[in-house]
């Protein structure tokens, strides 16, 4: 038996409301009793970390896992509804030949976690009873925290951290055998997702920015510090410059993958110094920072793109600044004339004139796994005719959203603005204890000794979830269930994941299994 997943053209990049579609190829040699067919579309956040362990109760540091599903699409595909099952059996015999089996999905536009049938306890070697496994109730010591959920575009591929975080989507294929003593053939096929951008609010001349002053001490080792003939023929001293470094972008501050950084560099001269000031290096990055979580563990892992870097540059910003005269209406009246405004002199932008590389992934949130960015800066700016010595290298970080260049459709962007909303937002009820806590401090204000039995009048008896309850599957939202009647999204998809390290081990297969881990 062989079996086998055709897409019909397929893309290199899928996203959001993309159909995605194939067929099941099997190929069989023998007849083969087949109960069923199904095809899974699995999109799933993975994290690993180390625990430290209790070495109180000789506990061994081991791995912790948590998993998350951030798509879990099953559909079957054999038997279908038309096709009558042999009486008195629960399988179907496929003669030998070529069979095919269509499929069609089309991708969500948020995370939907799915509860599995299996959930295994904190901890990442399986040792432990699984909640459902039969081995009786957890103690509270061992049973697991309960995982956060947030409602989020769907995330990227990552696969740049094996091992440890992991985002991937895959196709799913299992053929159900009759026989239990046969093995279920199975085959998965991976694709890179990427997620289109959120809406975009409209554009502004509002700035994000980052900003660094700097004053330059004097050359005293060359003697610059002199006296100089003014045109007046008053004596004035020469001294160093007082600057300040503006990164600036348009707010909110958003770059776009594979497009080119829409940054002003600027240089404000804070003083009236005459000496010319000079760019000679500047170097722009931009720094990734993932927060990998894994139940109560957490961990950060930096990631850095270079975007542009020169040196030698020698570039003239500015021979000297550039002084208001007053009027001639002026000089009659005897008001004070206005204190001169700071020049700023604009770096040429021709200097960072590159796309941003396809390999980094948009801001993303999910469950256990959280991608930033910031906008590192560089500048290497001198003063004088000995700039090169005079200089300094001026920081500047400024914290951006990255988005993926995917537009989402206006009727998309429609139907989210005109979404119904609630009037209200129902409270959570209090707690038995919360409200005897509450009790008590009242009794205190008013003078009189706390009761053990509670004066509150009978409250309507409220329902509260048991363990496990809360982990149903959402209804589908407003956006999914719009997103239904719109079609595939048109736009430029150039993403490509960084590659897995050489010789990096990522998780092994046992987890295709759910040993040592959390589904959710």
């Amino acid at each position: 038996m062989n079996v086998q997943i055709a897409l019909k053209n397929p893309h290199t990049v899928y996203t959001n409301l993309d159909y995605i579609q194939g067929h099941v190829v099997l190929n069989l040699s023998n007849p083969a009793s087949i109960s069923n067919i199904v095809v899974k579309l699995e999109g799933e956040s993975r994290t690993r970390l180390m625990g430290m362990g209790n070495p109180d109760i000789g506990e061994r540091p081991r791995p912790r896992d948590e998993l998350h599903k951030v798509i879990y699409q099953p559909k079957t595909v054999f038997p279908d509804a038309s096709m009558e099952k042999i009486p008195g059996r629960n399988a179907v015999i496929l003669q030998p030949g070529h069979h095919e089996f269509p499929f069609e999905y089309k991708a969500g536009l948020f995370i939907r976690f799915a509860s599995l049938l299996t959930a295994s306890p904190i901890g990442g070697s399986g040792q432990r009873p699984s909640l459902l496994s039969g081995a009786g109730p957890l103690s509270s010591a061992q049973k697991p925290a309960p995982l956060r959920h947030v409602k989020a575009t769907l995330p990227p591929t990552l696969n740049n951290f094996p091992g440890m975080a992991e985002i991937r989507y895959y196709l799913k294929v299992t053929v159900g055998r009759k026989e239990f003593y046969k093995e279920n053939p199975r085959v998965i096929q991976t694709f890179n997702f990427l997620p289109i951008e959120p809406p975009r609010m409209p554009p502004s001349s509002a700035e994000a920015y980052a900003r660094r002053q700097h004053e330059f001490s004097s050359d005293t080792t060359s003697q610059r510090i002199k006296k100089a003939m003014s045109i007046s023929g008053k004596q004035k001293d020469i001294f160093a410059p007082k600057i300040t470094l503006d990164a600036r972008l348009p707010n909110p501050p958003i770059i776009t993958c594979n497009e080119k950084i829409p940054l002003r560099l600027l240089v404000i001269r804070q003083n009236d110094s005459p000496e010319p000031l000079y760019l000679n290096s500047l170097q722009i990055e931009l720094i990734g920072s993932t927060h990998i979580r894994a139940h109560d563990i957490a961990h950060n892992e930096n990631s850095s793109w270079l975007i542009m870097s020169r040196s030698n540059m020698a570039t003239l910003l500015s021979s000297k600044k550039p002084v208001r005269k007053p009027s001639p209406q002026s000089e009659k009246t005897a008001v004070a004339s206005e204190p001169d405004r700071p020049e700023e002199i604009p770096i040429d932008p021709t200097a960072w004139d590159v796309r941003i590389p396809n390999s980094v992934a948009p801001t993303f949130e999910t469950c256990n796994i959280t991608r930033k960015y910031d906008l590192y800066i560089q500048a290497g700016i001198g003063y004088g005719s000995n700039h090169n010595k005079n200089q300094v290298i001026i920081p500047l970080r400024l914290p951006i959203l990255v988005y993926s260049g995917i537009h989402p459709p206006p009727a998309l962007l429609d139907a989210m603005s005109s979404r119904p909303r609630a009037n209200t937002i129902p409270k959570k009820p209090l707690s038995d204890e919360a409200i005897s806590n509450i009790s008590a401090v009242n009794a205190v204000k008013e003078g009189r000794a706390p009761s053990s039995t509670s004066s509150q009048p009978a409250r309507p008896a409220v329902h509260r979830p048991q363990q496990g309850q809360d982990d149903e599957e959402p209804p589908p939202s407003y956006e999914d269930a719009m997103a239904t009647e719109l079609g595939p999204i048109d736009g430029p998809r150039d993403y490509q994941p960084p590659p897995v390290p050489a010789g990096a081990h990522g998780f092994d297969s046992g987890d295709e299994k759910g040993r040592g881990r959390r589904d959710s």
